[in-house]
């Protein structure tokens, strides 16, 4: 067990929401920019890897620090926030296809449906948001 950090855990959530910005940004040029526009498409996989993985290392942050059971997965890593209460059980369940993305992101990156991705995008930045203000809320718990 080590101790909670709440720089280690602030800084990340910083990347996170320059990363929602610039995702915003790429979603507002529309789903024909995602198709035909390699830069917006680059950029915006690579944002949603930086948000994933924040999001994952703040995760693993808080679970070495409570000295709960290490996930298995990445999947797995938000099913133990949810248990544990830091992540309501809806919101621990979709990100867990957070984490399947950024797997697909960095492993198989040849696979990705440009209009799949832009649904995936629309549909789950409001939940990085909501895991950024539940971390929150758990920090202050914890002071």
């Amino acid at each position: 067990m080590t101790d909670l950090d709440p720089r280690t855990i602030i800084i990340r959530i910083d990347l996170i929401h320059e990363s929602l910005r610039i995702l915003k940004e790429m979603l507002a040029k529309g789903r024909d920019a995602f198709e035909t526009d390699p830069y917006v498409l680059a950029i915006a996989e690579r944002h949603t890897q930086l948000a994933a993985q924040a999001a994952l290392d703040i995760a693993d942050h808080i679970i070495l620090a409570a000295g709960w059971k290490m996930a298995e997965t990445y999947k797995d890593t938000f099913r133990v926030l949810g248990r544990h209460k830091v992540l309501d059980f809806d919101l621990s369940r979709r990100l867990e296809g957070l984490a399947g993305l950024r797997n697909i992101l960095v492993h198989l990156y040849l696979e990705i449906d440009p209009d799949k991705f832009f649904d995936d995008l629309s549909s789950g930045l409001d939940d990085l948001e909501k895991f950024c203000n539940a971390v929150v809320r758990f920090l202050d718990s914890q002071t």
